[in-house]
């Protein structure tokens, strides 16, 4: 987040904890001095504030007990529940701090969209907890109400199908504008957090648990689909039909599948959550650097081929699938999911793919410093270096990867949920309803 460079500092990862309690002293130090109140005066994205800076904070409360922490991410969430004072209580997806004003991203608008509005969920339920303020629970709960209230077909909502919602809405309506129902980037993370916030409140958020369920079965019936390969693709979809193309974001579910299939003690879903895993994991390990590509495009099973192109299709017949964007930014939704199945299942292959995605992002990625991207996964580092590396890198790239060779108690999943950037809180039973 580079428009936020006055908080840059905030950063956490196991990648700190591993340089002993000296340097996290001094990184704390660093954490208390910073004014939230004070940046450079651009507009900052509040969704990205939330699970990355919020989220990292009340996480490194969780790990080390210490209140700074918590304070820092209470008067963190306090600056941007001003985004939240909407006529809807949809959040703007931009805020500017200094001068107290909402924005769009994509510029003089009121657009935004579903995963950055309705990825709030986890952390202001684990900060009322923690503060005893019903405050930042209940904006994110009003969020909730617009979106399910907006999605009925005489709200003029473009897709209707139970539990899939489109992807653009107008926060000063709540309507929904446009985008078909997916799993990627735009919406992912707020599927992801039905589950886990219901994991998260002791099982006590029954609304959550029955819309995870919707969800699911809407999934199952609308988004799922084999491939030419026979393997069991994410697709763009509602009741109107499939687009057949994908993204490394939509790589989340498989391990949000495993873990809410462990949660409900729900096999039948396991053994999807598991088919999916192995189409993920192939758009890794059928590249010759072990790395896979941002977006990438499949054939469903019976369809024709003749509108790809000659390329496309020598693609599919070589890997099942077809590189969209061929690039890689050393996202981590592949190693998340097989981090789950390994610590859900203890099959060794599954420490032995993360060795292998391990290796090629350290073949090449390295670089003096730090990691860089690849421009094409095809060719690695002869065709390019992508020069950026996101803070996401180490809170979950790494971590994953750090956890999945840590022992299970470390970070245990019977002890903590792992929000969508990667920051453990800690499962609570205390909920009653009224924090």
């Amino acid at each position: 987040m580079s428009r936020f460079d006055p908080w840059t500092q905030i950063r956490f990862s196991v990648v700190r904890w591993l340089g002993g309690s000296l340097m996290f002293e001094e990184a704390a130090e660093k954490v208390r001095q910073i004014d939230f109140e004070k940046n450079d005066g651009a507009p900052s994205k509040v969704f990205e504030t939330n699970i990355r800076y919020i989220g990292g904070l009340i996480s490194a409360f969780e790990l080390s007990g210490n209140r700074m922490f918590l304070k820092q991410a209470t008067s963190l969430a306090d600056i941007m529940l001003e985004a939240f004072d909407t006529s809807t209580g949809i959040p703007w997806q931009m805020w500017n701090v200094q001068t107290g004003t909402g924005s769009s991203e994509a510029g003089p608008s009121t657009l935004n969209n579903l995963a950055e509005v309705g990825s709030y969920q986890l952390e202001f339920f684990r900060l009322s907890q923690l503060t005893h303020d019903p405050s930042y629970h209940k904006a994110a709960q009003r969020v909730f109400d617009v979106i399910l209230d907006n999605n009925e077909p005489h709200k003029g909502t473009p897709y209707s199908v139970p539990g899939l919602y489109p992807v653009f809405l107008d926060i000063k309506t709540g309507k929904f504008i446009s985008g078909k129902p997916n799993l990627g980037g735009g919406s992912d993370s707020f599927y992801e957090y039905l589950i886990k916030t219901w994991a998260l409140s002791g099982f006590r958020l029954q609304r959550n648990l029955d819309l995870w369920l919707e969800s699911l079965r809407s999934i199952k019936k609308y988004i799922l689909s084999r491939g030419s390969d026979q393997r069991l693709y994410m697709a763009v979809g509602d009741d109107e039909g499939l687009d057949s193309i994908s993204d490394t974001f939509t790589c989340f579910f498989p391990g949000t599948l495993a873990l809410a299939s462990r949660l409900l003690n729900d096999n039948e879903t396991l053994g999807i959550a598991h088919d999916l895993l192995m189409t993920s994991y192939n758009t890794f390990s059928s590249m010759p650097t072990h790395i896979g590509p941002e977006n990438f495009g499949f054939l469903s099973e019976g369809d024709s081929d003749s509108d790809l192109s000659k390329s496309q299709r020598a693609e599919i017949k070589k890997y099942g699938f077809y590189l969209d964007h061929p690039y890689y930014l050393m996202r981590p939704e592949v190693i998340e999911s097989v981090f789950y199945f390994y610590r859900i299942t203890g099959d060794e292959r599954y420490a032995d793919w993360i060795w292998q995605i391990w290796q090629g992002i350290k073949d090449n990625c390295a670089v003096d410093g730090g990691y860089a991207g690849l421009r094409d996964v095809r060719i690695g580092r002869r065709g390019g270096l992508i020069g950026k590396q996101e803070s996401f890198v180490f809170s979950e790239t790494f971590k994953y990867m750090y956890l999945a060779f840590a022992t299970p108690d470390v970070i245990s999943l019977d002890d903590y949920i792992f929000s969508t950037e990667g920051h453990p809180f800690k499962r609570s039973t205390s909920f009653n309803g009224t924090f």
